[in-house]
């Protein structure tokens, strides 16, 4: 339900990025998220970003024992084959994009981007507690430019009983509109 929550969010930021929806299979395995910016008058890809969501009481162990070795892996390449195949699954339907220039950017250019949305509690809040809980990302991601490196934090308090809440109220609009 989250990643469903972080990709509304992200197409409202952006809505002329090309999106995967989010998992439909919860607690699948991949990656929670990605899109291309495109630069419509070039037809070549601007950016990559790939996307991990986490809904969490524990934040801070997320990110540096699920998120920081996840990018580092795609960091070091090991992981490009999923990033071709979702460029041209992305692509296969937009015209004027050339494949294999797509291809080359990923691979070559390295125009890769990172987009964090986790939840958070209390503690990381604040500033110092989001400065605490992203630290180490400039390690994780390297590179002079701070946009290939986004970061989300979503605060609610007694997260899970109001997206319980949340869950129920959308069942019921779906099932008044069948």
């Amino acid at each position: 339900m989250f990643q469903a929550l972080s990709w509304i969010a992200a197409h409202l930021q952006d809505k002329e990025s090309l999106k995967f929806p989010p998992h439909s299979i919860p607690a699948a395995k991949g990656l929670d998220g990605f899109h291309l910016v495109l630069d419509p008058t070039q037809n070549r890809i601007v950016s990559m970003v790939i996307c991990e969501d986490k809904a969490t009481t524990n934040p801070r162990s997320a990110v540096r024992d699920e998120i920081w070795p996840a990018f580092r892996r795609f960091e070091a390449g090991e992981r490009d084959n999923e990033l071709v195949a979702k460029t041209a699954t992305l692509l296969k339907n937009v015209d004027g994009i050339d494949a294999e220039e797509a291809v080359r950017a990923i691979l070559w250019e390295r125009v890769r981007s990172y987009r964090i949305a986790i939840t958070v509690g209390d503690k990381e809040v604040s500033l110092n507690g989001q400065n605490a809980l992203f630290k180490g990302y400039d390690e994780a991601v390297k590179g002079s430019t701070p946009e290939r490196r986004r970061a989300e934090v979503f605060y609610q308090k007694h997260l899970r009983t109001w997206m319980q809440r949340l869950a129920t109220k959308a069942i019921a609009v779906v099932n008044a509109t069948a």
